[in-house]
């Protein structure tokens, strides 16, 4: 590859002559600026904008730090993520790090590789997060309520829906109602942890009848969302209507159910939580509460450049999110 070195002797000038016909800056005769650019064009010679921005200490790189990339959740939201970092100027990396986060996030530190982050991933805690920003480095966490110096947070009202959904249990007159949820033995980032919170509110507010039989724990997956549903549908009598905590263990719900030889929603009605494009895809469709996954994404690029900006201002957004009617749940 070409240096500007290079372009310099072709054309018989010094170094920083060469630079300055390139970049356009200083004064350059004409006829010295045109054998300057024939140089570069003959030896197809292209600026380091790498280079260039380590000079200006920037590197135009945003990092996405995801615990796992895979799936329709992260990759909605990081596909959002993509695109305005791109339209506003910076490239984007995504680093699928599965319990690595804080040795990938430092090795890209130390090698002054990324501007800023946004990070959706409980691995990397608070106090690591705060260090971190500490050191003038701006980060953005999704769906985690944190706040400070080079700090920002881009959050979802999943406690207004879940809460909702439980309303509309009892405004359609289903009293005995069933629950596939998180365990709460375990951790839950904090989107789970309010949608269960929210539901289970809702339930005690509206005087809806949740046994312990019919309040099931899933890992969040079609396998375990069709588990829990086929053992409720060996109670007596099983659940009238079924919230699923996301889609995949909905849609697993769903496929008991019809296995069971039972109609949806006369029989059981369910309904989900997320908005995945497999909603829309099930036999019937999916009733789930919609979450702009690829605005999210948007969201944090956009507050993050304004954490950029003024590093000390509190940057806190959040979204709201919808109780979508289909099939499922009329």
């Amino acid at each position: 590859m070409s240096t500007i070195h290079d372009v310099a002797k072709l054309a018989g000038v010094s170094v920083s002559t060469a630079s300055n016909a390139i970049n356009g800056k200083g004064y350059v005769k004409d006829t010295t600026r045109q054998a300057v650019l024939d140089a570069a064009e003959r030896l197809s010679y292209r600026p380091s904008g790498a280079a260039r921005n380590l000079k200006l200490k920037h590197t135009k790189i945003i990092g996405l730090i995801a615990f796992d990339a895979a799936g329709p959740v992260h990759s909605a939201i990081i596909s959002g993520a993509m695109r305005r970092a791109e339209e506003s100027g910076y490239e984007a990396i995504l680093c699928n790090s599965h319990y690595r986060e804080d040795r990938v996030l430092s090795s890209l530190l130390s090698y002054k590789m990324l501007d800023a982050c946004v990070v959706m991933s409980p691995e990397l805690d608070d106090a690591t997060l705060r260090d971190l920003s500490r050191s003038t480095f701006p980060i953005v966490a999704i769906d985690r309520d944190i706040q400070g110096d080079n700090l920002g947070c881009v959050l979802m009202d999943d406690y207004a829906s879940a809460h909702g959904i439980a309303r509309l249990f009892r405004d359609r007159g289903f009293t005995e109602i069933g629950y596939i949820g998180p365990n709460p033995a375990e951790h839950h980032v904090r989107d789970v942890s309010e949608r269960n919170r929210g539901f289970l509110d809702g339930v005690r507010e509206y005087g809806l009848r949740l046994p312990e039989e019919r309040h099931r724990y899933g890992d969040f997956t079609i396998p375990t969302g069709q588990r829990c549903m086929e053992e409720m549908l060996r109670l007596a009598p099983p659940p009238r209507a079924v919230f699923a905590a996301n889609d995949e263990m909905a849609l697993g719900a769903l496929r008991a159910i019809r296995e069971k030889g039972l109609r949806i929603p006369e029989d059981i009605a369910l309904i989900g939580f997320d908005d995945i494009p497999f909603a829309t895809f099930a036999m019937p469709p999916l009733s789930t509460v919609r979450r702009p996954l690829y605005n999210l994404g948007e969201a944090a690029v956009d507050l993050l450049l304004g954490v950029m900006k003024s590093r000390s201002a509190t940057h806190c957004r959040t979204l709201p999110t919808e109780i979508v009617l289909r099939g499922t749940l009329v």
